[in-house]
């Protein structure tokens, strides 16, 4: 994915050497690679020896949708080193990554932005999804101020927003995560509707809401954060 092929591939079929070219990868090293794709089901190959993308494939594509920016985080150091130390962690239920990333993950992130960014984009691709379920079962109408606690780049409220164009919302995160946000915001034309707030949400969060949105952070957290 990290290599364009994917995106390359949604053009069409193209040949091991045209790949190669297109990636900067070595071709005779590129052809073992795809042809390993292909045994996963993500990649068809042709009787031309032409590559295609499968089905699944084209769920790595880059969108907004698509599972590619969760593939790359599950499979950079912040996520694959600390599961190197799986064993020792359930052996003494200490936490992986201050041990072998040096620091807690969050401020990890922190300090690698552009993994942070990764899997903060691939949380908004999983938000996309979710979000349509929330405004499918819950009604917003009567809703005038929304906050989002730990909701990355605002997917989830910026949907609920759009259900109900005379809410306000509140997007609280890490400050440094929220740097990604209002671009993204902007793009769905509702910046101006949402108060970006940084901060630490074991400490405090914004007060006032009607609505407080926890979504895929509470599993973070060992039982007396979670609780608190």
């Amino acid at each position: 994915m990290r290599l364009g092929i994917v995106d390359e591939l949604a053009g069409g079929p193209r040949s091991a050497g045209q790949l190669a070219e297109a990636s900067g990868a070595p071709p005779e090293v590129l052809a073992r690679f795809l042809r390993a794709c292909t045994a996963l089901e993500l990649l068809d190959r042709r009787p031309d020896d032409l590559f295609a993308l499968t089905p699944l494939g084209e769920w790595l594509r880059a969108d907004d949708r698509s599972l590619r920016d969760l593939a790359v985080a599950m499979a950079a150091p912040g996520h694959w080193r600390s599961i190197e130390r799986l064993f020792e962690t359930v052996r003494t239920g200490e936490p992986a990554a201050p041990s072998v990333l040096g620091s807690p993950l969050w401020e990890y992130y922190r300090d690698n932005p552009e993994e942070g960014a990764s899997f903060a984009a691939a949380m908004s691709n999983i938000s996309e999804v979710v979000a349509e379920e929330v405004v499918a079962q819950l009604d917003v109408s009567p809703l005038r101020r929304i906050v989002d606690v730990g909701g990355s780049q605002g997917v989830l409220l910026a949907r609920l927003l759009e259900e109900n164009d005379r809410a306000q919302g509140v997007l609280f995160d890490r400050p440094e995560v929220l740097e990604g946000a209002r671009a993204a915001l902007e793009a769905r034309g509702i910046a101006d509707r949402v108060e970006l707030v940084g901060g630490d949400f074991l400490a405090e969060v914004p007060e006032g809401g009607d609505l407080y949105l926890l979504k895929h952070i509470v599993h973070d957290w060992d039982d007396e954060r979670a609780t608190r």
